[in-house]
């Protein structure tokens, strides 16, 4: 499994400080894909892609990162966790979480 990763390269000029990042020339532009099996890494390898890490649980396993809509307000950004919470997207709603479905994973 492959992190999005970022290297940094510093601008020309008179502020060596000013840093940009820049992604590493293999990988793609992050896309949006319909979730189509329980996890979004299964979704994106399904896809040919890979998903997009936030983080790593108490357990080890990764944060991906997803979006559902909750209730018709709009799709909003969240987490899929393995293995109790691979099968929805968990969005924050009405000052709690909610596991939503259906939802999109963030691959590339």
């Amino acid at each position: 499994m492959q992190a999005l990763a970022f290297s940094y390269t510093a601008l020309s000029g008179a502020n060596p400080q000013n840093l940009a990042a820049t992604p590493e020339p293999s990988l793609q532009s992050p896309q949006w894909v319909q979730a189509t099996v329980p996890s979004c890494d299964n979704t994106c390898n399904a896809a040919g892609l890979t998903a997009v890490i936030s983080g790593y649980g108490g357990n080890g396993e990764a944060f991906f990162i997803c979006a559902a809509d909750a209730h018709g307000g709009g799709r909003r950004g969240g987490y899929n966790f393995r293995p109790n919470w691979a099968d929805k997207c968990f969005v924050g709603w009405g000052g709690a979480e909610e596991g939503i479905t259906p939802y999109h994973c963030l691959c590339y």
